[in-house]
Parts: C-alpha cells; structure tokens; sequence
C-alpha cells in the first residue's frame, strides 16, 4: 500500500517537472520571438 502511494506521489512528481520544463521552454521560445 505504502510503496502504491509512493510511486504515484513520484509519478505526480515527474508529471509537474514535466509540464514546469514545458513551459519554461514555451516561455523562452516566446521571449526569443518577441
């Protein structure tokens, strides 16, 4: 039970770094084209 919630929290984690990652790229890329 314990190591199901951890790897979900760790999933959840990897998710939000994803989507940080994407927008810092989104927001660079908009940056450079202004």
């Amino acid at each position: 039970m314990v190591a199901a919630l951890t790897m979900m929290r760790k999933k959840k984690i990897a998710q939000v770094q994803n989507e940080a990652k994407h927008s810092e790229v989104e927001v660079h890329s908009f940056l450079i084209h202004s």
